[in-house]
């Protein structure tokens, strides 16, 4: 697995509604090899990035150990007060 290094390591995590993409973005991961981390289906992880889907508390404790084992200031609170997205209507 190759790991992405931006210059901040701060991802502001509070400002994103697709926190789990952009710290597979990060750390260069597909969907599956974060489930995977995460003890996790892939659907899992593609529904938190839609907004479908919250994490369970244990699936947040398990998302923020692995992104500070990562070098991400991230927290639980980061996670739970996260806002998902209004579906968008299909035409």
């Amino acid at each position: 697995m190759k790991r992405h290094t931006p210059q901040s390591k701060n991802l502001r995590f509070h400002d994103l509604t697709n926190y789990s993409q952009k710290l597979r973005a990060f750390c260069g991961l597909t969907q599956a090899e974060l489930a995977r981390l995460l003890a996790v289906t892939q659907s899992c992880v593609a529904q938190w990035e839609l907004g479908q889907r919250r994490p369970w508390p244990a699936q947040i404790a398990k998302i923020v150990a692995f992104a500070k084992q990562q070098g991400v200031k991230i927290s639980e609170a980061d996670i739970l007060y996260w806002q998902p997205k209004e579906p968008k209507e299909k035409r």
